[in-house]
């Protein structure tokens, strides 16, 4: 059995067994909901020439990396190809550049917080405080524009999740399914920026000095 918190939510991962309560599960995924809606309502959707190229890549000529380029993985393309109308197609794309983004700081949080939900939780408290704080146009810069940073964050804080050994209750195929899942988010993060080796091979490697070991829990 997981052991439970004086709120009722379990210990670990938001998978299997060991999942959050509904209660909290709802209350995140409203709160991310909430956001997606703020950022279309209140944030200017402009987008230029470069913002628009990943639909003309996603319809006319799909490659795994953009057009002459051995870097920036094409996965946001790959996942809206089915969408042949260039104008739902960019609007699909952008919703999930939106949602990745909101996602991205996961990858931080995953780094300090012992229980998934509070990674989550974390992550929903910041993506707020941005949005209060930040200004128009860098909310415009950060969650509109056509760039890799949140969607390769997002990729590899859903494969810590996945691939988090500390999940007890994850056995048999699912564990191997989490564990499959985990490995190609991992991959399709690299993929879209191979540069997130510099931020994240450190904190990985910090967070393993100081983690406490397990007869330390």
């Amino acid at each position: 059995m997981s052991e439970m918190d004086d709120h009722g939510d379990t210990l670990r991962d938001p998978i299997g067994a060991s999942a959050p309560a509904p209660g909290a599960a709802y209350l995140i995924v409203g709160g991310f909901a909430a956001c997606v809606f703020l950022i279309f309502a209140f944030v200017p959707w402009a987008q230029n020439a470069d913002d628009l190229m990943p639909t003309i890549v996603s319809l006319q000529k799909l490659t795994v990396y953009f057009w002459g380029q051995n870097r920036f993985a094409n996965l946001l393309p790959m996942l809206t190809t089915w969408i042949r109308s260039p104008e739902q197609n960019a609007e699909a794309q952008l919703l999930l550049r939106v949602v990745f983004g909101l996602m991205a700081p996961a990858f931080f949080c995953g780094l300090f917080f012992q229980r998934w939900v509070d990674v989550w939780r974390a992550t929903l408290a910041a993506d707020c405080l941005v949005l209060i704080a930040a200004s128009p146009a860098f909310l415009h810069e950060t969650y509109i524009v056509a760039t890799p940073y949140g969607t390769a964050l997002a990729c590899a804080a859903l494969a810590m999740a996945l691939l988090d050994r500390k999940n007890a209750d994850l056995t048999g195929w699912r564990l191997a399914l989490a564990e499959v899942a985990g490995a190609a988010l991992l991959l399709a993060a690299y993929l879209v920026n191979f540069s997130l080796w510099m931020t994240s091979i450190p904190l990985l490697g910090m967070l393993a000095v100081l983690a406490p070991s397990p007869g330390r829990r």
